[in-house]
């Protein structure tokens, strides 16, 4: 699944052997709402399943449109090699693997740590905006999504997070011919994943580290303030925690930093095919 910022065009990808299977799903596509009804019925014994998941925000969010599509749709998850959650992850994706069919042989040599396999990731921040992340270690929720769908192999679908500054491989000849016939220049640079709009304005206005906040303005628009949350780990804030009354407060989002990352993530490497 792909997202970019939640007022703009976010898409939802699932790939096998890097390719579409299916058209995009837009973030404002409604039609997983009794999906988005069930998850907020849900508790298991404890908080609503709907606080355990990070940036959440219902029928929008990628949970209840993953159970839409495991329900409507099944042979998409099941054939599906990774889970793309913007369209850096899925030009990142491609680039990498035209160096795979180029060389035969990974990368390695300037890829993130643990993840020396991997040909498709994402960022703490884009993933946020999805609803995928426990708010307060920041890792993938992969338990709460388990508890929806436990049939589907989530560990196989996330991919690996990274830091938005994480350089996760170099630009092949193949994947510069790729981008065009006048791009041969770019071979040997450093290829970073990077992140979505929100994360990189945020960085990119100096607004980045703790107390930051900025307005910004363009096709959408908000309001932003970097802040380190109580509660420890690498989620929303870029330092875990949550905002008290957040979750009912409508088009208000806690989104995670994006230069941090989920170095344990389950899905490290599984990417690769």
């Amino acid at each position: 699944p792909t997202h970019t910022h939640p007022h703009t065009h976010a898409r939802t990808h699932a790939l096998t052997k890097h390719r579409p299977l299916r058209r995009v799903i837009l973030y404002s596509d409604s039609r997983a709402q009794p999906q988005a009804d069930a998850i907020a019925a849900r508790a298991e014994g404890g908080p609503p399943l709907r606080a355990r998941l990070c940036g959440y925000k219902g029928a929008a969010s990628l949970p209840a449109k993953l159970l839409w599509l495991y329900a409507h749709e099944p042979s998409v998850l099941a054939s599906a090699c990774s889970l793309l959650l913007g369209a850096h992850s899925f030009i990142c994706a491609r680039l990498l693997c035209a160096a795979d069919r180029a060389s035969g042989a990974p990368l390695g040599a300037n890829r993130a740590p643990g993840v020396l396999s991997a040909r498709c990731f994402a960022d703490a921040t884009t993933a946020s905006v999805c609803g995928l992340l426990q708010p307060q270690s920041g890792h993938w929720a992969q338990q709460s999504l388990a508890q929806l769908a436990g049939e589907v192999e989530w560990s196989r679908l996330l991919p690996p997070l990274v830091r938005a500054d994480c350089a996760v491989g170099r630009i092949s000849m193949a994947a510069a011919s790729e981008l065009g016939s006048s791009c041969g220049l770019l071979a040997g640079l450093p290829l970073f994943h990077g992140c979505g709009d929100a994360g990189a304005v945020t960085v990119g206005v100096g607004a980045g580290g703790a107390g930051g906040i900025y307005a910004y303005l363009g096709t959408s628009g908000w309001v932003a303030q970097t802040c380190v949350l109580p509660g420890g780990g690498g989620g929303a804030g870029g330092d875990g925690g949550r905002l008290e009354g957040s979750l009912e407060m409508e088009g208000l989002f806690e989104l995670a930093h994006p230069l941090s990352a989920d170095t344990g993530a389950a899905g490290t490497g599984a990417a690769d095919t």
